[in-house]
């Protein structure tokens, strides 16, 4: 038996492998793992075998799922903590996720815990309604295609679910007063946007950009609501700064993500790229790349993570990393546009370790999920009832 994170390290490393993204260094770790033991090579040698995981992964009802549950965790003051991982179950969790993403398996499936309607639940897509300065909303999806203009003279445009700002003149500049612009993205959306300086934003569901159409101050200031994925452009005379709720981040040029629902109890703050400084309660904090900042009221925190998978939900899935249901069930909601209701309370404190594919019905999200613990679904209109098996 290994520690939760070094199970964790493990999986991750012969994801990786599969997928061809290691590099040297990992891959020496890896090979010394396997060096240690011919119950590690057998295990790495069956993770190669997509058959073998797929059918291990869709004949989950031969898990004593309970008996596992009970196995892994333990309660205190009603919070469930991951303690120990078995190779195989940990490592199957994630690939078997991996290939049901890669693959889109939609043959006939055994009997599920789910009832009809599910099918009806579709992921998000690309929209999103635009505030202009004169408080005109535009409908935007990601088969719009069309040229604006503001009133204060600037061009936009919306194509393939991104909306595009032409930088101003100088004369513009100078003749004009700014223009604020907001994107809002609605649960069930998704959009992005390339400002004036050619900094880069993707927006996820149920979030709020408000930005200048054209930035006319010495800094570069928007405001932000919900997630975000910043690409920002270097320009050292021109900081860019992201305003939340009750921080700011400030940079010249990096690649960053932004967490700042309203609803949630922890802002994050994550850097790819670069280098950030986060300003929160007249402190600044620094980080480095593969690094998140976590604020939770008053409370700071920095730790070491995989940046990569922080920032998943703008590409093909969803990762998570011991991570509360309650939190991987709140990001589905907004993604899928469905409510939550949990027969029992508990349930929320349920943890999971894995990946969610973004872009498929919501069932498969639930087969996922089922996997890893006692719970099952049921979907009622647009309400999604987790429970107890």
């Amino acid at each position: 038996m290994r520690k939760e994170s070094d199970i964790q390290k493990i999986s991750d490393l012969i994801l990786k492998d599969i997928r061809q993204e290691i590099t040297e260094e990992e891959k020496l770790f890896l090979d010394n793992w396997l060096k240690q033991s011919d119950k590690n090579q057998e295990l790495y040698h069956r993770m190669y075998d997509e058959k073998y995981i797929l059918e291990q992964y869709r004949l989950k009802q031969t898990i004593d799922t309970n008996k596992a549950w009970k196995q892994v965790v333990t309660s205190s003051r009603r919070h469930f903590i991951i303690r120990y991982f078995k190779y195989a179950a940990a490592i199957l969790l994630l690939l078997g996720a991996f290939f049901i993403y890669k693959y889109e398996i939609t043959g006939e499936s055994e009997e599920k815990n789910t009832v009809v309607a599910m099918n009806t639940i579709q992921p998000g897509e690309g929209k999103a309604t635009l505030i202009v300065s004169n408080r005109q909303e535009i409908q935007l999806h990601k088969n719009c295609q069309l040229e604006l203009k503001d009133n204060s003279g600037t061009k936009y445009r919306n194509d393939s679910s991104t909306l595009y700002y032409q930088a101003a003149t100088q004369a513009d500049t100078i003749a004009q007063a700014e223009s604020i612009h907001t994107l809002v993205i609605g649960r069930g959306g998704e959009y992005s946007v390339k400002l004036a300086d050619g900094t880069k934003v993707h927006l996820n569901s149920e979030s709020k950009l408000r930005y200048p159409v054209t930035f006319r101050q010495s800094e570069r200031r928007v405001y932000l609501e919900g997630e975000a994925y910043f690409e920002v452009s270097r320009d050292e005379k021109h900081p860019f700064i992201v305003e939340g709720k009750d921080f700011a981040v400030q940079v010249l040029g990096t690649s960053f993500n932004v967490s700042n629902y309203k609803d949630d109890d922890v802002s994050r703050v994550v850097l790819l790229e670069g280098s950030v400084e986060v300003k929160k309660a007249n402190k600044n904090y620094k980080l480095e790349p593969d690094e998140s900042l976590e604020i939770d009221g008053d409370n700071i925190r920095i730790k070491k993570i995989n940046a990569n998978n922080a920032i998943s939900w703008k590409n093909d899935n969803f990762y998570f990393s011991n991570e509360r249901l309650e939190v991987v069930m709140t990001k589905l909601a907004r993604w899928y546009d469905v409510n939550l209701f949990y027969t029992n309370q508990s349930i929320k404190d349920y943890h999971f370790t894995g990946f969610i594919p973004k872009y498929t019905d919501i069932t498969k999200a639930f087969d996922i999920l089922e996997l890893t613990a006692d719970i099952k679904f049921k979907v009622q209109d647009r309400t999604v009832v987790i429970m107890r098996m």
